[in-house]
């Protein structure tokens, strides 16, 4: 996905109000109404979403799942946005109102969800609580499903065609975006380090596990995306993490709410974000490895494939690469393509994401990476492609 809004004539979204909304804030305080403003901006943020849900009635299977856009009242100049993958459906927890406005209060603060009462444990442990209540809450996707990937009920996000999944992951996308340019919190919380990567394609800090065993996973991660500081933490509800691991992540979000006021003014632009992160000493220093550079261990470029399209199904074959291969990544896909079976090159890619797996010297895998290499692997004879998904 883009970084930035899209463009689409079939899921238009108007920038009704917020070139006016931006317009309007004053730099000098935060008034009444500047919150005013903010909240006729999240009014029509509702009436797109109902509308852009309505024409498509019937057209995905998890239609019927609704949507869910924010958590808790929108507040100008908020400590912290939190923001998640997207809201699980329960078919007895559908309200009308829930997809006509905001809830009255922080449902983070005030619901007993097992991810509202573990947010409420890890903010205690920082003696945070009270930004806790005052965040702003939502998803990079609205729209409400079982999981993410595919789900025996047909209600899983991987079970709607492609083609919709992507228009509307669009539509969400550019509303996040202009929602956290109203706003303007200081810090973006990202609950889950796959919807974190959507957001920062390079982090500048990464924490990893000190109790796994094997290939350890992320559990913190902090760079900058959509103008903003962007911190991602391991889902508090979605992953079996030990106890010492949450202590590791919950001094590093301390270490990030002490400082939080350096980044009050961080705007759109990104490199003076990345100006507030270095005199923090955690931005590496210009020059060094770009964000694409492998390292020891690369694929030679007579090796690799021509990228494969998202939807190609692919499998892994009975040709096992070994340490040999020279290129980690290999041996790594090769596993988990045999574990999971044939699937698409895009949920393959959301799959080793969301899994916290790490490129060669711990750098994010991006989607182009993905299919490169899976590519590659197929040309070795490591996997091969078995069709076409139709959506």
């Amino acid at each position: 996905m883009e970084a930035g809004p899209m463009e689409n004539d079939d899921c238009a979204v108007s920038n009704e109000g917020v070139a006016v909304f931006l317009n309007h804030l004053r730099d000098d305080m935060k008034t009444s109404d500047d919150q005013a403003a903010l909240e006729e901006y999240c009014k029509g943020m509702y009436r797109r979403t109902r509308a852009f849900w309505d024409a498509r009635k019937g057209k995905y299977p998890t239609w019927k799942c609704r949507f869910s856009i924010l958590y808790g009242p929108p507040k100008v100049g908020t400590d912290i946005m939190i923001v998640g993958s997207n809201p699980g459906f329960d078919p007895n927890d559908l309200y009308d109102e829930e997809i006509q406005s905001w809830p009255s209060k922080n449902e983070y603060w005030t619901r007993n969800w097992p991810l509202a009462v573990k947010l409420r444990q890890i903010f205690s442990a920082t003696d945070d609580r009270d930004r806790l209540r005052d965040s702003v809450g939502t998803n990079l996707l609205f729209f409400k499903s079982r999981s993410l990937g595919s789900h025996k009920s047909g209600l899983g996000w991987a079970n709607n065609p492609r083609h919709i999944r992507a228009e509307m992951e669009r539509f969400c996308r550019r509303e996040v975006w202009n929602l956290v340019r109203a706003v303007r919190p200081k810090l973006i919380l990202v609950l889950g380090l796959a919807a974190f990567d959507k957001i920062v394609e390079t982090p500048e800090k990464v924490i990893l596990s000190r109790s796994d065993e094997g290939a350890q996973r992320r559990i913190f991660a902090a760079g900058a995306g959509f103008g903003r500081r962007v911190i991602g933490m391991i889902h508090p509800t979605g992953a079996r993490v030990s106890s010492a691991d949450w202590d590791i992540v919950t001094f590093a979000l301390r270490g990030e709410l002490e400082r939080i006021d350096a980044f009050e003014d961080v705007d759109d632009d990104a490199e003076k974000v990345r100006q507030h992160v270095a005199e923090a000493g955690e931005c590496p220093p210009s020059g060094g490895s770009p964000a694409g550079a492998q390292g020891k261990g690369s694929l030679d470029r007579s090796d690799r494939g021509a990228p494969l399209r998202p939807w190609t199904v692919i499998e892994a074959t009975a040709v096992r690469p070994t340490a040999s291969v020279g290129y980690q990544p290999i041996v790594d896909f090769w596993h988990e393509l045999k574990r999971v079976g044939p699937v698409s090159i895009e949920d393959f890619h959301n799959h080793m994401v969301s899994i916290g797996w790490r490129r060669p010297r711990g750098q994010a895998l991006t989607y182009e990476v993905t299919r490169i290499d899976l590519a590659s692997m197929c040309k070795k004879g490591f996997a091969r492609r078995v069709g076409e998904e139709h959506g």
